[in-house]
């Protein structure tokens, strides 16, 4: 007969056991725990919970039910972002719905494949198998990973990932779920020829691949603000888009507009967006490394800035009716060329009256 003690190690193995069946479980039934418990598996640091990994999941599987098709998020860098909607998401959405077609696009293919080979790694991943196993009533048979490259995975359902960088090529790709992942390099977002060659790429290149027959036709931009025309101005432009905008400090307001009729969490201006993983040194030392324009575009998403852009618009009055003026004053800044993503040529003509300049 076995003993006390194998009887009591027994019913802890049995017991330890049946809770991680159990996590399991909650991993195929929840984008935010499959994202958690992935990170036990095969992430290679600690999970870190978050609101924000929170809000992101609720809508990526607002979009897994149909209630959102084309989606913009707008947060800054260091947020996880990538992992979460580039890797996790159509790797969990695949549990789902296995025949899907993803397009994976970033600003360049190199950046792109990294993603790529996460997501790869992924779902040929041990912990991948085992959430598989308690979702019986949704596969036939397991999913298994038929053309593994860094540019193209096929799974045993038809289902398939590309990874392409702007301007790559797509002939002959199809897609029901299309990502864009910071389309435009923030080094190269004042070119007027690269953000316009961008914009073109995914508006009349990229968002012509999705399949004729297919009921999701999702569109999903994660980015960081640039410029007033970057691809999330572009696309905004075009409307129709639900819009999840969160600034890295707190300003006291949401700027975000989706069907979930979401609102930022945060009460108190200052307050940061991820305090799980960016402390308040981090986000200073951010605010020295970058100009006062970059900071808040990229991390508070205000395109226009603070307060103007160069110069701060409270130096300037508005007047409805000009004055006699005595002088005037001609400034010019010439563009010394004439391609395509060359600067303007700048005029500004001041009238004096008085002493005082008016533009």
């Amino acid at each position: 007969m076995a003993s006390k003690k194998d009887k009591i190690k027994y019913l802890d193995q049995e017991i330890e056991f049946l809770l991680n069946q159990q996590k399991y479980v909650n991993a195929s039934n929840s984008l935010y725990d499959f994202l958690k418990v992935g990170f036990d598996h095969v992430e290679t640091h600690d999970f870190r919970d978050s609101r924000l990994a929170g809000a992101l999941c609720e809508h990526l599987e607002a979009i897994m039910a149909g209630q959102i098709k084309r989606l913009i998020i707008n947060i800054s860098p260091r947020t996880m972002k990538t992992l979460l909607t580039g890797v996790y998401f159509p790797a969990y959405w695949w549990l789902k719905k296995p025949h899907l077609k993803f397009i994976y696009c970033s600003y360049t293919f190199d950046i792109a494949k990294v993603c790529s080979e996460k997501f790869r790694n992924l779902v040929k991943h041990d912990y991948y198998n085992l959430v598989q196993n308690s979702l019986e009533e949704y596969l036939d048979y397991p999913l298994k990973v038929i053309t593994d490259n860094e540019k193209y995975i096929l799974n045993s359902y038809r289902g398939d990932r590309s990874t392409v960088g702007i301007g790559g090529s797509i002939t002959g790709k199809g897609a029901d779920v299309i990502i864009l992942d910071d389309p435009l390099k923030a080094s190269e977002a004042k070119s007027k020829k690269v953000n316009t060659r961008t914009n073109q790429f995914i508006g009349e290149t990229l968002i012509s691949r999705f399949d004729k027959t297919s009921e999701e036709k999702v569109l999903i931009l994660i980015q960081q603000r640039l410029k007033e025309d970057d691809t999330s101005g572009y696309l905004r432009e075009m409307g129709g888009f639900d819009v999840l905008e969160l600034p890295l400090l707190y300003m006291g307001m949401s700027n975000s507009s989706t069907k979930l009729n979401f609102k930022d969490w945060r009460k108190t201006p200052g307050e940061i967006l991820v305090p799980e993983l960016l402390n308040i040194e981090e986000v200073k030392r951010m605010e020295i490394e970058m100009t006062s324009i970059e900071f808040e575009r990229q991390c508070q998403q205000n395109v226009k800035g603070v307060s103007g852009n160069i110069i701060s618009s409270k130096y300037f009055k508005e007047y409805q009716n000009a004055p006699p003026y005595t002088q005037y004053i001609l400034a010019a800044d010439l563009a010394e060329s004439v391609e395509d993503d060359a600067c303007f040529t700048g005029l500004v003509v001041f009238g004096i009256y008085e002493g005082k300049y008016y533009v």
